[in-house]
This record gives structure tokens, C-alpha cells and sequence, in this order.
């Protein structure tokens, strides 16, 4: 671990809310909220199979367990797949 430190940005130099303005078209700002709704589907697919590996960890199944939870891994990655193309498409627009 290293002690660097980052350089400051002077305040003249910061954004706030207020200076960020969004100018998407239609299309633009379409496909970044079908990004957000496809990663909020795939987070909540993700908390089901993390919800079923845990009962089935109780259950002594872990096979199922075992399955379940490479299924979250996967909506995991899904999900953040979503969310760096709507990141990706929204500060494009700035």
C-alpha cells in the first residue's frame, strides 16, 4: 500500500450538481435506463440465488448450494455489465 496521495482540484475547478447538465436525446437516455432496469432485474435475480444457496447450505445441499451461488455470481456479472453501459452512456453525454 502506497502513501500517495491524490492532488487536489481546486475548488474553482469542481463541479457541482448544479454545473452537470444532461442533454441526452431520446435514444441516449432510452438506452440508459433500460441499462439501470437490466441491472436492477439481475441484482434481485442475484439476491434470490444467494437467498436460495443460503437455505440450501441449512439443508445440508450443497450441491444445490453450490449451484445456486455460481448462479448469483453470474447476475452479478450481469448486472455490473449493466451498470458500466449506463455509466458509459450517460457521462458520454456530458
Amino acid at each position: 500500500m502506497s502513501n500517495s496521495t491524490a492532488t487536489p482540484i481546486p475548488a474553482e475547478k469542481k463541479n457541482t450538481n448544479s454545473d452537470v447538465k444532461t442533454n441526452m436525446n431520446g435514444d441516449a437516455k432510452k438506452n440508459v435506463i433500460d441499462n439501470h432496469k437490466k441491472a436492477a432485474v439481475h441484482h434481485e435475480a442475484a439476491a434470490k440465488n444467494h437467498n436460495d444457496a443460503a437455505k440450501f447450505r441449512e439443508e445440508d445441499n450443497d450441491e444445490k448450494a453450490d449451484e445456486s451461488t455460481v448462479k448469483a455470481h453470474g447476475h452479478h456479472a450481469m448486472a455490473n455489465h449493466h451498470q458500466r453501459q449506463a455509466v458509459k452512456n450517460s457521462s458520454s453525454q456530458y
